[in-house]
């Protein structure tokens, strides 16, 4: 069973995290009303703050990181 058909089998996503997968499961009000954390590589933290401010216009006071390094 390839990991995708297994995905769909439980409901699960995988991948990056990109804009429209963000948006299937929050609503404006929501997106609004959240806070974010995010905690992994550099590489990783750069994408998604990028994703979160640039894309999805949140300010970063919304955006709460913890560098992860060693991988």
């Amino acid at each position: 069973m390839r990991i995708n058909q297994l995905s769909e089998m439980i409901g699960k996503e995988y991948g990056r995290i990109n804009k429209s997968m963000i948006l299937k499961y929050l609503d404006n009000t929501s997106l609004n009303n959240s806070i974010f954390y995010i905690c992994g590589p550099p590489g990783m933290l750069k994408a998604m703050q990028s994703l979160l401010q640039e894309e999805l216009k949140l300010s970063k006071e919304k955006i709460k990181i913890e560098e992860f390094t060693g991988y």
